[in-house]
């Protein structure tokens, strides 16, 4: 508001009743063509700091998807990893969530190869059929969906991954930061605590609960422009 003030942008008295998206849009609709300008350039100008300081949340999925949230722990002097598969609806709820252990693995990169492939199994067997699912490895997702596999060590995965798409109608795979996918994260670290592999239903471990409850929170303060 200070720069739009030295720039002399116009904007509308605070009344009380408008969010601030709703005051942003009215300033914006009510300025001139020059005052316009303006207001684009110097978003445009601090995109980089208001980017930064946007917090990211977990967001459901679209009406008749299911959210697959995938993540692995790694011990790399032991070649153990822990992987997690969280499930959540459009609602909201957690429909399903389980951890996988796996014994002489390569690398933290294998592991979570390892973990899309078993949250695609454990899809499969809770009778999804439309997938959106989420991880936080950023080269992982991206050779997913150029369908490539960058190391060959994880050629076989990536194959197996696309097999077990033609059980679906639809998957779609994206990536998303730790901090989304920190429900996921709590359940694999959850899973290597315990040592066993474990299934839920429609519960899921105190501290994942809390994580899924403040993703509901801040999916519903986002959404009502809070």
């Amino acid at each position: 508001q200070y720069i739009w003030d030295v720039l002399k942008v116009h904007i509308p008295p605070d009344e009380g009743s408008l969010s601030h998206k709703e005051r942003f849009v009215r300033t914006f609709v009510e300025a001139d063509d020059r005052h316009k300008k303006l207001i684009a350039i110097s978003l445009w100008c601090l995109w980089p700091v208001i980017g930064s300081a946007v917090k990211e949340s977990w967001r459901p999925p679209e009406f008749g998807f299911i959210k697959i949230n995938f993540d692995a722990s790694f011990i790399q002097d032991k070649g153990l990893a822990t992987t997690a598969v969280l499930a959540r609806n459009y609602k909201e709820d957690v429909v399903g969530a389980k951890t996988y252990l796996f014994k002489e693995v390569a690398d933290s990169f294998v592991a979570e190869a390892q973990a899309c492939e078993r949250a695609l199994v454990f899809a499969h067997k809770m009778g999804f059929q439309q997938l959106a699912v989420e991880g936080d490895a950023l080269s992982f997702i991206k050779n997913i969906r150029r369908n490539e596999a960058g190391k060959s060590i994880i050629r076989p995965i990536i194959y197996n991954i696309h097999q077990l798409d033609r059980n679906f109608e639809e998957v779609k795979y994206s990536f998303v930061s730790r901090e989304v996918n920190k429900a996921a994260h709590v359940l694999a670290i959850e899973g290597r605590r315990r040592g066993v592999c474990w299934n839920w239903v429609n519960d899921v471990p105190d501290l994942v609960r809390i994580v899924v409850r403040k993703d509901r929170l801040g999916w519903d303060q986002r959404s009502q422009g809070c």
